[in-house]
C-alpha cells in the first residue's frame, strides 16, 4: 500500500498528515484514510508523525499537496 504526506496551508495554519488510498472527487475534494498525524518538528525542520487508528480524512479547497511517503510502522 502506498502512503502519502498530505500538506495544506491556509493563512498561518498548516495541516499535515500521512494518508493512504486517496480518492478524488469533483471541486477539489479528496477522501483518504488518515494513518498518522504530525507529532513534532525537530530543530532541523524534520517532521515526525505518530501512528493513529485509521480514520476517514476529507480535504477540500486547498491548495493541498500529496507526496509519496515511505511509512514505517
Amino acid at each position: 500500500m502506498k502512503f502519502y504526506e498530505f500538506s495544506m496551508t491556509s493563512g498561518n495554519t498548516t495541516t499535515m498528515a500521512i494518508v493512504a488510498n486517496p480518492k478524488f472527487e469533483g471541486y477539489g475534494i479528496m477522501r483518504a484514510t488518515k494513518v498518522a498525524y504530525l507529532d513534532d518538528i525537530s530543530k532541523d525542520g524534520k517532521y515526525s508523525y505518530h501512528e493513529c487508528d485509521p480514520v476517514e480524512f476529507i480535504a477540500a479547497g486547498g491548495p493541498y499537496t500529496l507526496e509519496e511517503y515511505e511509512w514505517r510502522r
